[in-house]
């Protein structure tokens, strides 16, 4: 299958959502494609639920943000996405 990767760079907790909305394509389909949307380091949680709350494909990893959702240090990438599914909470 092929989908559009949507990477917010913007790392700012407050800014991240809003800059995923301001993508060319905006959050969603794409060209006819289905959309990927993931953020990285501050930004990473936020667009993570955003991407959950629009249905979207996501993706997280410490390549993303070295931190759980509460801050502390992700000892590795299993327990970052063991944390994910908790995104709509």
């Amino acid at each position: 299958m092929l989908r559009v990767l949507a990477e917010v760079t913007d790392p700012e907790p407050a800014g991240a959502a809003a800059s995923a909305w301001a993508l060319p394509a905006e959050p969603g389909e794409a060209y006819g494609r289905p959309v990927l949307l993931h953020g990285e380091e501050g930004g990473a949680w936020p667009v993570l639920r955003l991407a959950g709350r629009l249905g979207l494909a996501t993706r997280i990893g410490m390549e993303d943000t070295l931190l759980l959702r509460d801050g502390r240090r992700a000892v590795s990438n299993d327990r970052l996405v063991t944390e994910a599914p908790a995104r709509h909470g």
